[in-house]
């Protein structure tokens, strides 16, 4: 049975996401890390799994459903923040509903399916990572010190979930899952 790599995230619009990738540049430009342009800017919900290509129909289905029954919210970004030893990402500002959905999701996901797929080694910190796997211990300090003295403030919608699959080394956007709006009547 052949197994495909996917994840499931938030992601900002463009023009946010262009911000971000700015950022991503500046340190591939400096100090030479490129790994985080393998996916597009995002808050991860569920990280990187494998899953029964066979068995995509019945995840999208539950995705679908499960986006269905969210109501949008607004997301804040503001600086940024590090995990060393050399993580390095745009802070979101703390968030119940996004804290909730990400709670929820995985709930939802280990209930319908098997639990271990989804397995969640830390506890959910949502970032959007501009450097990690190839930033040099020895050149962390220094990009720790740079991004520390920048600021950096926007704020978007959170409508969807986006599934990225990986094709070549490379995270691609696979499907988006609007969220339902509330009426107000």
């Amino acid at each position: 049975m052949t197994k495909t790599m996917h994840f499931v995230a938030v992601l900002p619009p463009d023009s946010v996401q262009e911000q971000v990738n700015g950022f991503k540049e500046y340190i591939a430009q400096t100090w030479g890390p490129r790994h985080a342009f393998r996916s597009p800017p995002h808050i991860t919900l569920l990280p990187p799994f494998h899953w029964p290509a066979d068995q995509l129909n019945a995840l999208k289905t539950a995705l679908l459903e499960f986006s269905a029954s969210r109501n949008p919210f607004d997301v804040g970004l503001l600086n940024f923040d590090f995990f060393p030893p050399g993580v390095i990402f745009v802070n979101p500002v703390p968030n119940p509903d996004l804290t909730l959905l990400y709670h929820e999701l995985h709930t939802r996901v280990c209930t319908l399916f098997d639990p271990a797929t989804f397995h969640i080694a830390r506890p959910f910190h949502a970032h959007m990572t501009i450097a990690h796997r190839d930033v040099q211990p020895a050149d962390f300090p220094a990009i720790r010190s740079y991004f520390e003295q920048q600021t950096f403030q926007a704020k978007f919608r959170v409508n969807r979930l986006t599934f990225l699959s990986l094709y070549a080394q490379e995270w691609e956007i696979d499907t988006t899952f609007p969220f339902q709006p509330i009426e107000i009547i």
